[in-house]
This record gives structure tokens, C-alpha cells and sequence, in this order.
């Protein structure tokens, strides 16, 4: 009897185990760390696409001043002794690809935290994620509006934080880049393909295709990223956006703005963000992502929300709904009122400023459990490449989410823009999880990937479902959780008109839009009179 020559794969896990043995020699001190590259950044201009200095020259200019090397992001056991690999060196291996789950790394603890709230020349921030915050209303049965409102207390009061903000704005201004990204990108790659089909000749436009940039893959995954860079290389960091993530984002708001507008030195402040994934540890943590000629982070540390309920439970607030409400802080507002009185514009557009109380920050939540990158860029690509406005005029996101099609599974799906005749001019897709991400990068490889930008995420169901989120209680299944979740994730207010919104937008085309219809998978164009 034959036998098929295939080989089949069984109990695939969804989270990649290690491969080799640490290359890390636990022996040498963190101190003999060289220090990362000095980042090329005028000091003056705030980059939200900086591309990852460890994939440019990896000369190392030698040690770093101990005076400007920021908070140290490890610390000995002081029960056991144990040596403690940092984040930096661990990217520095190909040993292991994604979170933290799998290789238990031990970073950025709350002990960390709370002796860095207890320190008196510390400035400590912390930024709060969407998702976060809608894990934390699920466990405590209250709104995320109301987790923020007692959050903000607890940080402020409890723990003498300085500010409790919300990451909205950093949200906001990452999708704006990544529509301007990949608009811009879109047109070059169609320049690029027109240009070498006419010279290669009618019949061979395979080859120009074959040498296209897109699809272009989302890159606030850091989980993502790390197993790209270590599994794939130049196959597909090409096509890997470098917007910054949101956290990304909050950094360089938070130290290269906010710090310098109000006399603040960065290496004093102690920036936390609060995540759904343990991955985020391992961004905060990149060389990329410090202040130019320093080695201070722009995110000194990274909770995640299991993280966070533990220290509410450790300082007696593990009922959430029992506790006080306390007023977040207002990023742009801060930002706003820094920059008058640094620029020194009179006396009476301050008064003017002051007599003018912003409200609560918006909570901002997008359609999709990871932010919306693939329903914002469709909507913003949709209009500035084809003249077809999806959203109401004045609006920058619809009051529905648009009709992705499922396909392989709930966590493969995609969405095409198509004309009058049935032809795509857009095809997006999303791919949360590494068993769809294998065969997103197996279409790449092969040249056979029909799509112009993926949103990609690690976790299956994505950021909802990140590792660093609360667990469903005894009895309760996990797609019902996730479902709670979700729930109650969109049910934070849409971030305001007046935020980040993209001059591209406003500026799109205002010429008589076509009329469309749309289906699970499509949307489709059609004649005005058909």
C-alpha cells in the first residue's frame, strides 16, 4: 500500500517555543552593555515612522555615560538571588520569536513601579491602553469610562503618580501615519509597476509585480515584528510599515514633547504604559525606541492589565467598583497649555486658554479588537486614491464597522474595494495569530499574496485577547469573555473629530463621490444611474 509523501502537522500551538539556548552569558554584568546607536533625529521634529536602528549599522559608539543611562529596567531577586535577563539582550538572539508566555522573562516589575512612585525626584506618567481598560470593566462589572475615572485615583492618590492619561492621542496620530504610510506607498509601488511593465514589455508584467512593495504589513505588533525580524528578514521587513505603535507614539509625546515644554529632565521622568500584552515589555525595551544621544527610554516600563489588578488587589482596591473616582489628565490639553507658555504668545491668549476647560479625554476605541488599523487605512485609502467617501463628511470612521469577510477562520479576514465593473482596487485583509500569519508570509514568499495592506497581530482575536489580559472566571468560556470584552471595548466614545485628524482627509478629494453598495468581503462601486 503507498503512502502520501505529505507531511502533516498536528497540535500546532500558537505561540512559538524557543529554539536554542540563550545566548546570553549570565556572568556579565548589564553595565559592560555598549551603548545603543545615537538615533539621527532632528531634535526639533517628532518622527512617528522611524525605521528600527538595529536592521541599519550595528557600530556600537561605545559606553554610555551611567548618569544618562535612565532607569534600570532589571533588578535581582532579592529573595533568590536569581540572575535576571534584560528584554535588550534577549532581542539580541534568534532563541526565541514572541511573548513572553513562553519564555518567562522576568522585566519590568511592579516592585520596579511602586519604588520608582515612592521616589521624590521621580516624575512618574502613565498611559492607559483601550484594551486594558475593557479587560479591567469586564472583571469589575463597571464602565471603562468609570475604570479610567478610578484608576486615575488610585495612581494619583495612592501611588503619588504625576499624570494618568489616556493613549488615545498617541492612538490616534499612529493611524493617521499609517494612512499617510501607506497611500504614499500604494502610489509608489503603482508608479514603479507602470514604469517597469512599459519597459519589460506588455507580456512580462509578472516580473514587475513580482518586484512590488506591498502588501504592507501593519507594525504595532511588537510580537509580530520580533518574529519577522528573527524568522524572516528581508523577505518581509520590506514590506513592514514603520509607523511607530501607539505606545511608540506616547513615548516621544511624553519625553520629547511634553518633558522639554515644561522644564522636565526626561531621565527624571518615568513613563508606564498599561497594555494587553506582554510583548509590549519587549518594545519598550528596543534601542529604537530611546531619546537621541541618550540611552533613556521613551517608555520606561510596561504593565500589563493582569499586572495592574494585582497591584489594585495588593493595595486593597481589588473591588474596582468600590473605589473613588479621580479626573485623568488631558495629554493634548497639557500639550496645548506647555507650548503657549513656552512659545510666550501674551497674557491674554493664556487667560483665554485658561478660561477654557477641556473636557474629560476622550476614550478612543476603533472597530477591530486592535485599534482598527486595517478599517482606518481603508476608509482614508478609499478616498484619497479613488474618490469614494465611506464615512459621513466630517467624519474620519464610520458608525459601523465596514463588512470583512471571514474566511479561513473568524481570525482571517478580508475586504475588498471593487469599481463598477467587479474589479479590486483594494484588497485588505487582517490575520491575527501565527497559524494565519504563516500562511500570510507563505503567499508573500512565493510572490502570490493578493492584498495591499494586512493588519497583523499575534494573538489570536487580537489585542482583546492579548497575553497580558485578565482570564475568563471559573466556568466561563473564553469566546464568551472575549465577546464581553469586545462589548464593552467599543463602548468607549470615539476620540474626537478635533484629534488627529489627517490633513490628507481633510483635504480629499470633493468632487461628486461615486455611489456603493456593501457586502460581507466587498464593497462595491457602482454608476450613479445604473
Amino acid at each position: 500500500m503507498a503512502f502520501s509523501t505529505a507531511v502533516k502537522l498536528g497540535d500546532l500551538n500558537d505561540f512559538i517555543a524557543p529554539s536554542q539556548a540563550c545566548v546570553v552569558s549570565l556572568q556579565k554584568s548589564s553595565e559592560d552593555r555598549p551603548a545603543p546607536p545615537v538615533s539621527q533625529e532632528h531634535q526639533n521634529g517628532l518622527h512617528l515612522n522611524q525605521r528600527s536602528s538595529r536592521r541599519a549599522a550595528a557600530a556600537a559608539n561605545g559606553s554610555a555615560d551611567s548618569s544618562k543611562t535612565g532607569f534600570k529596567q532589571t533588578t535581582v531577586d532579592a529573595d533568590t538571588q536569581a540572575v535576571k535577563v534584560s528584554l535588550a539582550d534577549c532581542l539580541a538572539c534568534s532563541g526565541c520569536v514572541t511573548s513572553a508566555e513562553t519564555v518567562l522573562l522576568q522585566h519590568q516589575s511592579l516592585q520596579e513601579f511602586v519604588a520608582k512612585c515612592e521616589d521624590p525626584d521621580a516624575v512618574v506618567v502613565v498611559s492607559i491602553s483601550p484594551q486594558s481598560r475593557a479587560s479591567l470593566a469586564a472583571l469589575h462589572g463597571i464602565s471603562p469610562a468609570e475604570v479610567h475615572s478610578r484608576l486615575a485615583n488610585f495612581f494619583k492618590h495612592r501611588l503619588s503618580v504625576a499624570l494618568v492619561v489616556d493613549i488615545s492621542l498617541g492612538h490616534a496620530l499612529a493611524l493617521t501615519e499609517a494612512a499617510v504610510e501607506f497611500v504614499h506607498r500604494y502610489r509608489e509601488t503603482r508608479q514603479h509597476q507602470s514604469q517597469a511593465a512599459g519597459a519589460i514589455g506588455a507580456d512580462n508584467t509578472s516580473q514587475a509585480a513580482a518586484s512590488s512593495s506591498l502588501p504592507l504589513l501593519a507594525s504595532a505588533c511588537p510580537g509580530w515584528v520580533c518574529y519577522a525580524e528573527k524568522t524572516h528578514g528581508s523577505f518581509i521587513l520590506p514590506h513592514i510599515a514603520t509607523t511607530r505603535s501607539p505606545q511608540g507614539v506616547m513615548g516621544a509625546l511624553v519625553k520629547r514633547l511634553l518633558a522639554p515644554q515644561n522644564g522636565w529632565d526626561p531621565r527624571s521622568i518615568y513613563h508606564v504604559t498599561v497594555m494587553p500584552c506582554y510583548d509590549k515589555k519587549l518594545e519598550a525595551s528596543r534601542e529604537d525606541f530611546a531619546l537621541p544621544g541618550l540611552s533613556v527610554p521613551e517608555v520606561d516600563s510596561s504593565l500589563t492589565t493582569g499586572e495592574v489588578q494585582q497591584l489594585l488587589e495588593k493595595f486593597g482596591y481589588g473591588k474596582l467598583a468600590d473605589a473613588a473616582s479621580g479626573r485623568a489628565d488631558n495629554l493634548l490639553q497639557l500639550l496645548q497649555q506647555s507650548y503657549i507658555k513656552q512659545q510666550q504668545q501674551g497674557q491674554q491668549q493664556q487667560r483665554q486658554l485658561g478660561s477654557t476647560r477641556l473636557p474629560e479625554p476622550c476614550m478612543h476605541s476603533q472597530f477591530g479588537s486592535s485599534g482598527g488599523y486595517a478599517q482606518h487605512i481603508f476608509l482614508a485609502a478609499a478616498q484619497q486614491l479613488f474618490g469614494v467617501q465611506l464615512a459621513a463628511h466630517g467624519q474620519r470612521q464610520l458608525q459601523q464597522p465596514l463588512p470583512f469577510k471571514i474566511l479561513r477562520n473568524a481570525d482571517f479576514q478580508e475586504l475588498q474595494l471593487l469599481n463598477q465593473d467587479g474589479q479590486p482596487l483594494l484588497r485588505f485583509a487582517t490575520a491575527y495569530g501565527f497559524r494565519n500569519i504563516q500562511t500570510l508570509v507563505r503567499k508573500i514568499k512565493s510572490g502570490q499574496c493578493e492584498y495591499d495592506y494586512v493588519e497583523v497581530m499575534a494573538c489570536p482575536s487580537g489585542c482583546l485577547n492579548g497575553g497580558g489580559q485578565l482570564k475568563p472566571a471559573a466556568g466561563q468560556s473564553a469566546a464568551a469573555w472575549i465577546e464581553q470584552v469586545e462589548l464593552l471595548f467599543l463602548q468607549q466614545q470615539a476620540l474626537s473629530n478635533s484629534i488627529g485628524s489627517g490633513s490628507a482627509h481633510e483635504e480629499g478629494q470633493q468632487q461628486q463621490k461615486p455611489q456603493y453598495t456593501m457586502e460581507p468581503g466587498v464593497v462595491q462601486l457602482h454608476s450613479e444611474h445604473p
